[in-house]
């Protein structure tokens, strides 16, 4: 993609893949290729599976969920999270997420 593109189209399944652990990620745009302004990544989450806690320093994170149940902790909040919800992490927070379901 380059700066000068101002449409692109990604069709479902298609991008960059990468194993993270047991997450599979599926990478739609990188932060390089938008100057730095945000990545867009799709996530496989396995059954109960958690990430451990962790900080981002240069960006905040957010996650519109597809399909699941999660629980998700952000700083001294825990929120359940599950199809069609969105929540922003914002940067400095450490927070985490676990697949709470039984479906990936």
């Amino acid at each position: 993609m380059s700066k000068e593109t101002t449409s692109v189209l990604i069709p479902s399944g298609k991008g960059r893949l990468l194993w993270w652990g047991d997450i599979l990620v599926t990478f739609k745009v990188l932060g390089e290729e938008t100057d730095g302004a945000f990545a867009v990544m799709e996530d496989i989450v396995p059954p109960h599976y958690a990430t451990p806690p962790h900080v981002h320093s240069r960006e905040d994170e957010r996650v519109y969920v597809v399909s699941g149940e999660f629980a998700f902790q952000v700083g001294n909040e825990t929120f359940n999270v599950s199809a069609g919800d969105y929540i922003n992490m914002p940067r400095h927070l450490v927070h985490n997420f676990r697949n709470i379901g039984d479906t990936q």
